[in-house]
């Protein structure tokens, strides 16, 4: 009988994160056969663009948490998972965000590693810094942060490559990996080459893997659930791949 546990991580006062997910292994599928652990645990954090444009991502994101975890349990994945916005916890759509209860700069301030201000929706280049330094990681678990976001990292479109979005990216490459995180950004259906661009560096610097979502309440979940196995796909033994 599958089991699920769900509770709020334990964070300074006054702070929630609305989305956590703990999914406790060893266990049994739905005619009890036995689910064995072939990935170290998980950590995983999603930012979401609040941006008027990611709110179709936002809702299949939010209205499939379930079906996430129910197949990442089932895959032998424990995962703890947590969603935020970046600066604000919905888009032009509030429902369509029902499962964030928090952004990056309430929770974990606006000062980004290397100097900048966490100041946009779209910010997801400085949040995923910020989040790799700052975030309240548990022990024993791999660190990643998916980013899903249409439009470039820093203050959105347009995307300038060189330039300031380059300079964000570069940012959060060197902080993640100081941080031992890794990062596996969704582009969503509005992203334009420049910012699959970027997040494919990213991707590649950090030890992620960039996904692209292009029909979010047809693919959405089963873009997250592939960027959740990724991680594990990193090792001798690839079960994923």
């Amino acid at each position: 009988m599958r089991v699920f546990r769900f509770f709020t991580r334990a964070l300074p006062p006054a702070v929630l994160f609305a989305a956590v997910l703990a999914l406790a292994l060893p266990g049994c599928d739905s005619d009890d056969r036995p689910i064995l652990r072939i990935c170290d645990p998980l950590d995983l954090v999603v930012l979401i663009d609040t941006s008027g444009s990611m709110d179709d991502e936002a809702a299949a994101l939010c209205s499939n948490l379930d079906v996430i975890s129910s197949q990442l349990r089932l895959d032998g994945i424990n995962l703890l998972m947590t969603v935020m916005g970046i600066t604000e916890n919905s888009g032009n759509d509030p429902a369509a965000y029902s499962c964030i209860g928090g952004n990056v700069a309430d929770v974990l301030g606006t000062a980004v590693p290397g100097g900048d201000v966490l100041d946009a929706p779209e910010d997801w280049g400085p949040a995923v810094a910020v989040v790799a330094a700052r975030f309240p990681w548990t022990a024993g678990r791999i660190r990643v942060v998916v980013p899903m976001s249409d439009e470039a990292p820093q203050d959105g479109d347009p995307c300038e490559d060189p330039g300031a979005d380059r300079l964000a990216l570069n940012n959060a490459v060197a902080t993640a990996n100081a941080n031992d995180v890794s990062v596996s950004p969704i582009t969503g259906t509005g992203a334009g080459e420049c910012v699959r661009g970027l997040a494919i560096d990213l991707a590649a610097d950090t030890g992620g893997e960039h996904r692209r979502s292009l029909a979010p309440a047809q693919d959405l979940a089963e873009t997250m659930i592939a960027a959740a196995r990724a991680t594990c796909s990193r090792g001798p033994w690839p079960p994923f791949q």
